[in-house]
């Protein structure tokens, strides 16, 4: 996987079932984005991976009673992506985002169509 932002590259390794796993490439476009990705991963801890990964940092939170590792706020919109994604199969229509409470897969996934 490669993804490509206004000041950086990122590269995952190559194993197929594996693509969050070690090593990734960051890729610095300057110097600047160099010294802002270096002072974001200083306190960089690997998390494990997929989804055993993510209920450890969660179990975590819970257990410490610190903030969970990813808000509602940051999941929301991966959630009416998902959402359109659904409807949009089920219908064979585009789907507009965001996703509003009048939108028929916004309480449930089921019967959407």
């Amino acid at each position: 996987m490669r993804i490509h932002f206004d000041h950086l590259s990122v590269e995952s390794g190559l194993s197929p079932y594996g693509g969050s796993a070690e090593p990734w490439t960051i890729e610095a476009m300057s110097t600047d984005a160099a010294v802002r990705i270096d002072a974001a991963l200083v306190d960089y801890v690997d998390g494990g991976e997929l989804l055993s990964g993510q209920l450890d940092a969660f179990a975590a939170a819970l257990e410490t009673d610190g903030p969970l590792p990813v808000s509602v706020h940051d999941a929301r919109p991966v959630i009416e992506l998902l959402t359109a994604i659904y409807q949009s199969a089920a219908t064979g229509q585009p789907v507009a985002l965001p996703i509003g409470a009048d939108h028929p897969g916004y309480r449930s996934w089921h019967d959407q169509t």
